[in-house]
Order: C-alpha cells, then structure tokens, then sequence
C-alpha cells in the first residue's frame, strides 16, 4: 500500500494553494496510487477523533501545522508558488503520471 496523504484544515490559505495543485495531479495519477486529501477540521476544532490516521500522523510531526504533505516516508513542506509546488510533484511522481 502507498501511503499518500495531505491533511488540510479549513480556512487555511496555504492548505488552499496545495489542494488545487494536488488535485489535479491526483486526475494524472491512477487510482490506487493517488494522495489521500484529509480535512482535519474536526479533530483540529472539536477534538474528534475519527480518523485514525491522524493519530499516526500526529506521531511523526502533524502538529508542526498545516497543511501537511506525507509521501512515502517523505514529508514535503509548502512551496512558496504553486508552480513550484507542481514541478516538484511532478519530477517526484514522473513515473507514475499516466497523461
């Protein structure tokens, strides 16, 4: 199994910039190797715990803030552009992009 995970909050505007880039190279990708998007509203405002990988992502450096990018072992930070958010998705996932 990929793990492949953003977890975004809402209102974020960092959080916002990532999702449309990963969003669209979510459409390039096939379906068992896309990035899981997670809203952590709930569990960031009212504690709820329903999901559980947010507890294992909280091990290894969620709390360090948001949006938070996990890849394979790998946690990218935000791009300063979103053009350079995708140049390097796209270098990083070359050979999984179907179109």
């Amino acid at each position: 199994m990929i793990d492949r995970f953003l977890v975004v909050r809402k209102g974020c505007p960092f959080c916002r910039q990532m999702l449309k880039v990963i969003s669209k190279i979510n459409l390039k990708l096939p379906l068992d190797k896309r990035i899981q998007i997670i809203d952590a509203w709930e569990w960031e405002q009212f504690g709820l715990d329903n999901q559980m990988i947010l507890k294992k992502m909280n091990k290894i450096g969620l709390d360090d803030g948001f949006p938070f990018l996990y890849m394979e072992g790998v946690i990218i930070e935000p791009s300063p552009t979103t053009e350079q958010l995708r140049i390097l998705l796209e270098t990083y996932l070359n050979d999984e992009i179907i179109i």
